[in-house]
């Protein structure tokens, strides 16, 4: 049984093709319309080509266009000869007729040269065949190379947009959006949430007192920070709070990273520890960081609270230590960050095996 083409489109195209304005050599030197049993189409026309792949006759499921250049179109006109489509039969039956998917038609005109070709599935033509094999092939690299040549400028267009630093953004918006936990709000009344307040506070003044007397020694004092740690981890456990470094999402104790300590009980804590000099206390000089991740210190709604020791320089036995002078427990519900990117790349990179192909030149030092 001959399977039937789609008549409607296939002489929509016809009309297409010998439609006024689509011979002249100047508008449309080269037509085309491939139709492969209502799977897809390739259309060329006035120096622009469309693909198009369909569930059904009426609904396309994938549309892509490229612009001819001269070399695209030099192509189509090589592949016309080379094949001989406008010597071939117009018609081509199956060779074990079978009514299924699969036939195809191409119209194709060239100044006042045109062909219609239909064909069947296992149609007995190598040479028809191979040509619409070619002839899909060209369409799907000229669309995703018309793709990728437009994606530059829509990247960087997108870069612009996405590379504007972000100003005064909540920080309890920030820790939602990036662990889809709560920042909680410290309430003065709650008597849980006032106590823990006072333990915490008890526990700076402990914690400072011990650092006084055995002395931070690091190079600057904002080094000084990772020093005072174990400190306040210490005077905070001594009056029974749970305090731990944080396990991430995977289940992992993770140092690096915000927060510094996890407080478990009653009201969950997360405590962010930090060293400053009064000198530059009220500069822009930058002193906290949040950077998100796949697998979040944070990982429950809980109250977020930072500790501040200010450090002052003393010589202790000959050499310069820090010593804390002062110190602040601040409610970071209403801390409002800004948000700037960084670009970075690895070692591995830029000089390890993977830079292999980037390097230019390099050479052995000898005295």
């Amino acid at each position: 049984m001959r399977l039937a083409v789609n008549l409607s489109l296939f002489l929509s195209a016809i009309f297409w093709l010998i439609a006024p304005g689509n011979c002249g050599a100047a508008e449309a030197p080269f037509v085309l319309h491939y139709e492969l049993g209502g799977e897809e189409t390739i259309d060329v026309r006035r120096g622009r080509l469309r693909w198009l792949k369909f569930t059904d006759a009426h609904h396309p499921t994938e549309a892509r266009a490229a612009t001819l250049n001269a070399t695209n179109a030099a192509w189509l006109r090589h592949w016309l000869e080379t094949y001989h489509l406008f010597s071939l039969a117009s018609d081509y039956p199956a060779t074990n007729a079978r009514p299924e998917v699969g036939g195809g038609t191409l119209a194709v005109r060239v100044g006042e040269q045109q062909k219609f070709i239909t064909w069947e599935p296992d149609c007995d033509c190598l040479e028809l065949t191979a040509a619409i094999r070619d002839l899909k092939s060209f369409a799907s690299s000229l669309v995703s190379t018309s793709a990728t040549e437009k994606s530059a400028p829509e990247t960087a267009s997108m870069l612009r947009e996405v590379l504007k630093p972000a100003k005064k953004v909540p920080f309890k918006e920030v820790v939602q959006s990036t662990t889809q936990h709560r920042v909680l709000d410290f309430e003065p009344l709650n008597a849980e949430h006032a106590r823990l307040r006072d333990l915490i506070r008890a526990a700076a003044a402990a914690a400072g007192r011990q650092a006084i007397a055995d002395g931070v020694f690091a190079a600057r004092a904002n080094e000084a920070g990772n020093h005072m740690e174990p400190f306040v981890k210490r005077a905070l456990r001594e009056l029974k709070l749970d305090a731990r470094t944080p396990v991430n999402a995977s289940g992992d104790a993770q140092i690096t990273g915000y927060p510094d300590l996890e407080i478990s009980g009653p009201v969950p804590c997360y405590l962010e520890l930090k060293t400053y000099n009064a000198a530059t206390a009220n500069t822009t000089q930058r002193t906290f960081y949040y950077s998100p991740s796949s697998h979040p210190k944070i990982t429950r709604d809980a109250l977020h609270l930072l500790l501040a020791f200010e450090m002052k320089k003393i010589e202790r036995a000959g050499k310069m230590a820090f010593v804390p002078a002062h110190w602040k427990l601040i409610t970071l519900q209403n801390l409002a960050v800004d948000l700037k990117f960084e670009f970075n790349q690895s070692n591995r990179s830029m000089y390890g095996a993977e830079a292999a192909s980037a390097v230019m030149a390099e050479g052995t030092v000898t005295e």
